[in-house]
């Protein structure tokens, strides 16, 4: 399989909106968001697509911090008709380890050459006592033995056929053990089930976990369907990843919320919800208020396509809020949008800053009312979003200041 032949890049313009996985007729097809070049190596590509899966997983939990983030989640947003993280763990682990999950079973006996099992040595046999010495002549022996068809085992078994069927072109090839018969799904995991409730080793729970879920969507036949797993909305996604990957760790977001009242022939005051900014940036004493914006300008370069006066009135009130109320001690106050581009092939970089805009009714606006746009290379955040990357921070944080200094 080409791998350049299955995947495409959203561009905007095709009315496209799903990013992810999808299988028509047991045919892979994988969507990017807008930004991502595919004209990589086939590995780099490959290993493109396993990262996008891994993100993309972000949204089946739907306890973790993207859900209670600053947009509105629509959890239709997410499709997730097959269980991939579940698939990618049975696979990857199998190329680590090359073993099915076999409980061992100890037998003893009195052969010396194994090892000694003492406590039943000393509990089932009577010593010879010699010159004040306590010695063991009939010793007993364990060994560790495996059933080669174990229940556990073929579970194991079917569930990793059932992973690489649908997942196993994004890997090396590999080959399985084979075995002549594979008993009906529902006794495999009633047995798994039953193995899971007695283990307490941390990577075999991971393992049985998802051969449970593997086994249990196995009588889904995607040969005849269409199965998708991803998002109809990336918007929000791109959101989450310029947050892990600029956002300061240490500063409460709530506290630059700009917030409303309502007060109403003398009842109670009442207060709409906030606004509420993505992300707070934070180098030194710069501070920087960051919207991100999965709009198509980064990839068109059609000024209709930047955000529109909405977006930059709201943004406005931000800087103006945080330059009176910031709780962060700030020598400097920018304010930016960010939005998805394919750089490298241009620009060597992962950011470029391409202007900015400004509100007619500021005369003479000051850094935090002139609200910059930048371009972010989606490949290179797309590999680097996973952790807060203070070096990056700084290298943006410097280019603003810079900028105005130079007089934008």
């Amino acid at each position: 399989m080409n791998l350049h032949d299955i995947v495409d890049v959203a561009d905007g313009d095709r009315g496209e909106s799903f990013i992810g996985l999808a299988i028509c007729n047991g045919a892979p097809r994988v969507t990017f968001p807008l930004g991502y070049s595919k004209a990589v190596p086939e590995d780099t590509l490959r290993a493109d697509i396993r990262q996008l899966l891994s993100l993309l997983s972000i949204f089946e939990h739907r306890h973790s911090e993207l859900w209670y983030s600053n947009a509105v989640v629509d959890e239709s947003a997410s499709v997730n008709d097959m269980d991939i993280p579940s698939y990618s763990l049975l696979i990857e682990d199998y190329l680590t380890y090359r073993e099915l999950l076999n409980p061992k079973r100890d037998s003893f006996s009195n052969d010396q050459q194994r090892c000694i099992d003492w406590n039943r040595t000393i509990g089932c046999t009577q010593p010879v006592i010699s010159q004040s010495n306590v010695v063991y002549l009939d010793v007993v022996a364990r060994s560790r033995t495996s059933s080669e068809n174990s229940l556990i085992e073929l579970a194991h078994l079917a569930a990793l056929r059932r992973s690489v069927d649908v997942l196993g072109w994004l890997y090396p090839p590999f080959a399985l053990p084979v075995r002549s018969f594979i008993p009906d799904v529902s006794i495999l995991i009633e047995e798994v089930r039953s193995v899971l409730s007695e283990t307490f080793n941390d990577r075999k729970i991971r393992l049985l976990r998802a051969i449970l879920s593997v086994l249990a969507e196995s009588s889904t036949q995607y040969s005849s369907e269409l199965s998708r797993y991803g998002v109809n909305k990336f918007d929000v996604v791109w959101e989450y990843m310029l947050d892990q990957f600029l956002g300061s760790p240490t500063v409460n977001k709530q506290v630059f919320y700009p917030r409303t009242s309502w007060n109403v022939n003398g009842e109670p005051p009442a207060y709409p919800s906030p606004l509420r900014p993505d992300t707070i940036m934070v180098h030194g004493d710069i501070v920087t208020i960051l919207d991100a914006k999965y709009y198509r300008y980064g990839v068109t370069f059609d000024l209709s396509h930047l955000p529109g006066s909405a977006d930059i009135g709201k943004q406005v009130i931000y800087g103006e809020f945080a330059k009176l109320h910031s709780p962060v001690s700030q020598s400097a106050l920018f304010n930016a949008f960010l939005i998805p581009s394919n750089l490298y092939e241009q620009f060597d970089n992962w950011f470029s800053i391409i202007g900015f805009a400004d509100a007619s009714w500021i005369v003479n606006p000051q850094p935090h009312q002139r609200i910059l746009c930048v371009l972010v290379d989606f490949r290179f955040l797309l590999n680097n979003y996973g952790r807060y990357r203070s070096e990056c921070v700084e290298e943006l944080a410097v280019a603003f200041s810079d900028m105005f200094e130079r007089g934008s």
